[in-house]
This record gives structure tokens, C-alpha cells and sequence, in this order.
């Protein structure tokens, strides 16, 4: 886990051998889920520190994924108890941005993350896409086109 400056974006990476998978942990203005639909509510899990317990807000829809657990390394950081991360959205970490690291997901959760990362993203391409896609216009203008003279009656 690290956190981002100037703005604070935390995120989880899983760190695994040819996977690269970095998701957001936010709060949503410590509201969790509450006000998200039950669909986008799947895509989302609580993450908790090592110290506390997991805990659904009042009125919070069911998540999606079982939560996870994270030990924090860097003095002083917290994850608020609203802390949600967003497994349909995949961040990329620039090779030029400031990073600290502050913890990380304790062993036994980590094959959980991955596969919450692929089931949202299993379920994104293989359901249809909710938009009605219309016939594109052809870019080719269609020129009107002259009435052709009828040449079979007029001969003999």
C-alpha cells in the first residue's frame, strides 16, 4: 500500500510475480457505500487494519467482495473505518510520482484481491454494455442520383 502526494491517493498493489494490479482505497466523504446502487456497491470491499474489525456502515448496501485485512508499517497512518477499495478501477502508479509506502494486505488475503480484480473485470466484458450503440452514418455523402432513361422502349 502507499500513498501518493501532492493529492493523497491511497491505493493497493498486490505485488505478485506477472501481476501488477493497483486499486483505490477511498471513503467517499466517510460514507462508505451508502449511497451507491447494489451493482456498483459489488464491485467494492472493506478494508480494515490489522487492529479493528471490518464493520458495514448503517444503510450501507452488501459488498461485493470479503473484506481484507491490512498491517500498517509507516508510524501515525490509519485507515478510517469507511475505507472501501473500488476493484473495478485499476490505477497506474507513473514511474515519476511520489510514493510512501504505509502497509500492506497481510499474506492470506492477497489471492482474494487478485481474484476480486478479475471477477469485476470478467463481469465488465461479458455483460452488454447498457448504451444502445446506433448505426453510424456512412461519411460518404449519398449523391442523388439521376432517373436513368428507359433505352428498351425506345428502340425499333
Amino acid at each position: 500500500m502507499c500513498v501518493s502526494s501532492p493529492a493523497i491517493f491511497s491505493i493497493l498493489s498486490t505485488w505478485l510475480p506477472a501481476e501488477h494490479q493497483n486499486s483505490p482505497i477511498l471513503t467517499y466523504g466517510r460514507q462508505g457505500c451508502v449511497n451507491m446502487s447494489d451493482e456498483k456497491a459489488a464491485k467494492h470491499g472493506i478494508i480494515h487494519m490489522a487492529s479493528s474489525k471490518p464493520e458495514r456502515l448503517l444503510l450501507e448496501p452488501e459488498l461485493g467482495v470479503e473484506p481484507i485485512c491490512a498491517r500498517m508499517t509507516a508510524p501515525g497512518q490509519i485507515l478510517a473505518k469507511e475505507s472501501r477499495i473500488n476493484y473495478a478501477k485499476l490505477a497506474t502508479i507513473e514511474h515519476n510520482a511520489m510514493v510512501s509506502f504505509i502497509g500492506h494486505v497481510i499474506y492470506h488475503d492477497i489471492p482474494e484481491v487478485a481474484e476480486a480484480v478479475d471477477r469485476c473485470w470478467r463481469r465488465a466484458f461479458r455483460s452488454p454494455s447498457p448504451r444502445v450503440r446506433r448505426e453510424r452514418p456512412s461519411r460518404r455523402p449519398e449523391w442523388p442520383t439521376s432517373p436513368q432513361p428507359d433505352l428498351s422502349s425506345s428502340r425499333n
